[in-house]
């Protein structure tokens, strides 16, 4: 079942350890063994695990919503690579924009202590992330 509903997409190769089920599923024409192949992949998801609670175990911290996962590991990524261009010079301030510049569906986030206020997640045309009241 799991090589059927991957056989779809287009891939050129598969990476995996050695564990040997992978061996029965994944055709040898396509399979990598090793960890020189495994390694990125390993530390990406070693790096989502420690900075996203969301991304470690289904019992309190977990996403209902696959837009706010998206957007959570988008965010994530933009301040590894210093991309993150909604922060001032100072952390802790948050530019706030009109929502009528989003182009893409607004993820709701719970509100913030000091207001009642809720505060949505989008993206614009050119991919940078939006937040507004």
């Amino acid at each position: 079942e799991f090589w059927e509903t991957l056989n779809h997409h287009e891939m050129k190769a598969i990476a995996s350890d050695y564990w040997k089920s992978y061996e029965s599923i994944i055709p040898k024409e396509k399979h990598l063994q090793g960890k020189a192949e495994t390694f990125t992949v390993e530390g990406y998801n070693s790096l989502f695990r420690h900075f996203l609670a969301r991304m470690r175990r289904k019992t309190k911290c977990y996403s209902k919503n696959v837009e706010m996962l998206k957007v959570s590991i988008l965010l994530l990524m933009h301040h590894r690579n210093g991309t993150l261009t909604i922060l001032s010079s100072n952390p802790l301030s948050l530019y706030y924009l009109d929502s009528s510049r989003c182009s893409t569906p607004k993820v709701s986030l719970p509100p913030f202590t000091h207001t009642t206020t809720k505060r949505c997640i989008c993206t614009d045309e050119r991919g940078m992330i939006i937040l507004s009241a």
